[in-house]
């Protein structure tokens, strides 16, 4: 079942602008931030990427990083 979210306080600035980007789509104000909100809402947060980064295997490398770089850089 679909819900209604009110926003307030929307400076005229602002929904002047989500008037301009939602008609460049062919979309509705209301369609428009409902697309934004689905595609944000798509994506990791930012905690939930540095969790996931956190969980895997650190990566162990036979040098240095910097010797690999100058290895490459010399073979050049």
């Amino acid at each position: 079942m679909n819900k209604m979210i009110q926003i307030r306080n929307v400076s005229e600035k602002t929904h002047r602008k989500l008037k301009v980007r939602a008609a460049a789509q062919g979309l509705t104000i209301s369609s428009y931030l409902t697309k934004l909100i689905e595609r944000d809402l798509s994506r990791p947060s930012r905690e939930e990427v540095f969790d996931r980064l956190q969980s895997r295997e650190p990566v162990r490398l036979s040098k240095s990083a910097a010797e690999l770089i100058r290895q490459e850089r010399d073979s050049r």
